[in-house]
């Protein structure tokens, strides 16, 4: 019996996407599906795009998603303004997590993409999501790889809704908090980590100064934000012992010190700074 792989729809709530290649009939399937929000997302919200892949071969299936899953994809952005541009893949120094995955005959495995990881949705309109995997599928027993159907999609950003906004970050900070595992916390502080809008500071700095298990991507999403607010947050961290958190406030400061434009905070940075320094 033949091994086909097949793209198409993703029946979740309010996901969908791609298309469909019919199989031979009787034909064990390799099925991939990719799904964008079929919603207007507000913008500065968490843009998720889901992969899957059902394996109803009678072979293991191997995906090689490189660094942390997320190395392995390809994605491209068509602009509002029509401008297309190839997203670079995603890598760090430091450790992380295996990206080769094994899915058993009759199982399936699902990636949820924090698509802000790869690019800054910064504008209003209509935008075109291309994905894709950069290495071949395998098949147990199969003669050929098979290469990833290229999925294309429509996400519509729209304008800036601070009520949702902050539904979604209350969401987000506790389902982080309630996590049980660092692995547990790390998708939803990381999605909140890159709502990039005033109205996620507070959120962020509780997670920050409560020690939650994700405390570094709090730093990073105040960092990102840059406002007063953000920066006053990561001053009230410089002395704080726990861990390195008071080193990676530090080293966040740091790095804003040149954007910051309020003078009299800017000051305040400086001679923080430098008190620290001696």
């Amino acid at each position: 019996m033949a091994d086909i792989l097949t793209a198409r729809a993703f029946p979740v709530a309010a996901l969908a996407i791609s298309f469909f290649l019919s199989p031979a009939r009787g034909a064990a399937r390799v099925e991939v599906f990719y799904s964008l929000p079929t919603h207007s997302v507000s913008l500065h919200e968490p843009v998720v795009m889901i992969f899957n892949v059902r394996n109803g071969s009678s072979g293991i299936v191997t995906l090689e998603l490189g660094q942390d899953r997320k190395e392995g994809f390809l994605l491209e952005v068509r602009e509002p303004t029509g401008t297309t541009i190839q997203l670079p893949q995603l890598r760090h120094e430091g450790i992380s997590t295996l990206g080769t995955v094994s899915i058993q005959p009759g199982q399936a495995f699902t990636e949820e993409l924090l698509l802000n990881e790869w690019y800054n949705f910064r504008e209003v309109g209509s935008y075109r999501v291309s994905a894709r995997l950069a290495s071949p599928i395998s098949i147990e027993g199969a003669g050929n790889s098979l290469q990833d159907v290229s999925f294309s999609g429509e996400l519509s950003i729209g304008a800036r809704d601070p009520t949702r906004l902050r539904e979604i970050c209350d969401k987000l900070e506790k389902q982080t908090e309630n996590a049980t595992s660092v692995e547990g916390a790390q998708f939803p502080a990381r999605s909140l980590s890159y709502v990039q809008d005033p109205v996620a500071v507070p959120y962020l700095a509780r997670l920050l100064s409560d020690h939650t298990l994700t405390y570094d991507l709090a730093i990073s999403g105040l960092e990102r934000i840059g406002n007063d607010a953000a920066i006053e947050a990561l001053l009230f961290e410089l002395n704080d012992k726990y861990a390195d958190i008071g080193i990676m406030a530090r080293g966040a400061l740091e790095r804003m010190q040149e954007r910051i434009s309020n003078p009299n905070l800017k000051e305040t940075v400086r001679r923080e700074l430098a008190a620290k320094r001696g």
